[in-house]
């Protein structure tokens, strides 16, 4: 692999694999949002 197509292939890589991280963040916030937060308002 040259360099060229190693460096697009991280800037491909890197927004996906933060775009996952970050969603994954916000979905278990989300849920223990709603676990916790939501009865007690309800």
């Amino acid at each position: 692999m040259n360099l060229a197509s190693a460096r697009f292939f991280v800037f491909r890589l890197l927004p996906l694999y933060f775009c996952t991280l970050f969603f994954q963040k916000l979905f278990s916030f989300l849920k223990h949002f709603s676990c916790c937060y939501l009865p007690a308002v309800l």
